[in-house]
């Protein structure tokens, strides 16, 4: 390197806090020392690390200064379809972990990067498809892809390392990706494994760079806009719209009513909040705190001290969803993450068209009743009196006797290990069994009280059992046929 005096860069004190990195890596032993790096048309003088740990743990990085330049993860796999990759990502967003409201240096400025914004990336781990000496953000549940207008590629590394600044669009790609995939994990480890049910595509990258996003259940895939601040890069913003996902695998309803379809929005941004508190306390009564609250738009929030009886349901479905988010979100903070969480995930499946929020609220107090005995009788019930959504001398059993069709032995039936049976008030007229994508696998007239349904020959997955009474109610349950 005979010009290598012009080119190197003046050398900045080692100040990188190598406990943290060692931590959130997993490693055991860090060594640094004096090295050059070749990037392409210069070299720069830094720091060379190297990090041990358990179980052949052994990743080499460089600095300059304080700042990673270069992560990689030195063991070689024999199918990596899982490897653990590292990135600098939102976590949760730059407000809320600097505790500050939209503005100053914490604005959008059309993606540019500055050192507040910046400051704001955490180093994290995370695992990636590994596919001919490239990684890929995908795995069997979570895949970022290309599927909408700008024509922006997926980020992609022939390295563990996906290191981007909020100007790059692979930043949106990987804070999407860590945020989804760490989330599904989440609830997988609560159980409910079963839902969504599907791979769901995102594209980080959509709706020609408007500002908003959507989730499409007909192609099980997310569009998220890039309008005003990115919202790929709040994670409010990912887990909302995946959360439309995974309420869509418990009970995937048509035709909803106004106040049900608001509900779904309230039950996605509670998630949302419940996920962010994970991470920061920060601003915690406000939804969408980085993409929203700002002069793009407002936000939503979770908190409400609106009287449920005085509401009026219309087209505008997201008029009171602070009102159920605040009911969820208090229930979560007088239980805990994972049971508040369990609850309204154990509730999904009991979701018709027609629910409304007092119905909602009686399938919490039934969740808890499934799950923890009615341990949390007491707090859920004061949450949604506290709201008017039901009063106080409510009673379950009376709830109960209001279902005019129940279905029971799912859990036995998923197994193959007994029928399911239908009990209902009035006599039934039939049944139409339905996959994920509308297709009508059977159906049959039923002219009883009480049924036994066998429904030979379904192959494993999620379906939709739709029955109908002579008095012309329905009821849609959802039904898992596993291996």
């Amino acid at each position: 390197y005979p010009s290598l005096q012009k080119t190197q860069k003046s050398l900045s004190p080692f100040s990188l806090d190598t406990l943290k990195l060692k931590q959130e890596i997993g490693a055991q032993y860090c060594y640094a020392e004096r090295a050059l790096f070749n990037a392409k048309e210069t070299l720069i003088d830094g720091y060379f690390i190297e990090l041990f740990g358990a179980e052949g743990l052994h990743v080499q990085a460089f600095a300059d200064g304080n700042e990673l330049l270069f992560l990689e993860d030195q063991r070689r796999h024999l199918q990596a379809s899982d490897s653990t990759c590292y990135t600098f990502i939102f976590l949760p967003d730059p407000l809320s972990t600097a505790n500050v409201n939209y503005g100053g240096s914490y604005v959008d400025n059309n993606d540019g990067d500055n050192a507040a914004l910046n400051n704001e990336r955490k180093l994290m781990s995370f695992k990636a498809l590994y596919d001919a000496g490239t990684f890929r953000l995908e795995d069997q549940n979570i895949k970022i892809e290309d599927f909408s207008a700008p024509t922006v590629a997926p980020a992609t590394s022939n390295n563990t390392t996906f290191n981007f600044t909020r100007s790059q669009d692979g930043f949106e790609d990987v804070n999407a990706f860590f945020h989804l995939t760490n989330f599904k994990d989440y609830i997988d480890s609560l159980g409910y494994t079963s839902i969504p049910g599907n791979q769901i595509e995102i594209d980080v990258h959509a709706l020609n760079n408007s500002d908003q996003s959507y989730y499409s259940p007909s192609e099980l895939r997310v569009y998220m806009g890039e309008g005003g601040v990115d919202d790929a890069e709040d994670a409010d913003v990912v887990i909302h719209e995946y959360v439309h996902s995974v309420v869509y695998g418990a009970s995937a309803n048509q035709n909803r009513i106004s106040e049900r379809s608001g509900m779904e929005e309230a039950i996605c941004d509670y998630f949302a909040v419940s996920y962010s508190l994970k991470y920061s306390p920060n601003q915690r009564d406000r939804v969408f705190n980085w993409d929203g609250h700002n002069a793009f738009w407002p936000g939503r929030m979770a908190s409400s001290t609106k009287d449920y009886q005085t509401l009026t349901f219309n087209s505008n479905i997201y008029a009171h969803t602070d009102l159920m988010a605040s009911c969820l979100l208090e229930i979560h903070d007088n239980t805990s993450r994972a049971i508040g969480d369990a609850l309204v995930l154990e509730a999904l499946f009991s979701l018709q068209n027609t629910t409304t929020y007092a119905q909602f609220a009686a399938m919490i107090l039934q969740a808890d009743q499934n799950l923890f005995s009615g341990q949390y009788r007491q707090i859920i019930k004061d949450a949604f009196v506290r709201r008017n959504v039901i009063p106080a001398d409510f009673s379950l059993d009376e709830f109960k006797l209001q279902q005019p069709i129940k279905l029971y032995n799912t859990y036995a039936f998923s197994r193959n290990e007994g029928s399911l049976w239908i009990d209902s008030v009035e006599l039934l007229k039939g049944f139409e069994l339905i996959d994920l994508s509308g297709n009508l696998i059977q159906s049959a007239d039923l002219e009883q009280y009480e049924q036994e349904l066998t429904l030979p020959g379904l192959k494993a997955g999620l379906y939709l059992l739709k029955i109908k009474d002579q008095a012309g109610s329905n009821a849609t349950f959802k039904i898992q046929v596993l291996d």
